[in-house]
């Protein structure tokens, strides 16, 4: 009998502000500016916290904000 393996589903890396805005050297500030710019999109880990997609690093990463 052949073992099936079930891959796990990808658990969706999120970064903290200040984390994102350390691997784009900016400041935590000029995140919470795009953020209220609607440049970068957010999802909301508790009350009162925020998380930022890892696909957002990539995206920004590679096109910046706009």
């Amino acid at each position: 009998m052949t073992d099936v393996l079930h891959p796990q589903p990808q658990r969706r890396r999120v970064y903290s502000v200040k984390r994102f805005a350390y691997e784009l050297d900016v400041t935590e500030r000029t995140v919470y500016r795009w953020i209220s710019a609607q440049k970068i999109q957010t999802v909301q880990i508790s009350v009162g916290r925020l998380g930022i997609p890892s696909q957002e690093l990539d995206r920004v990463a590679e096109q910046g904000v706009s």
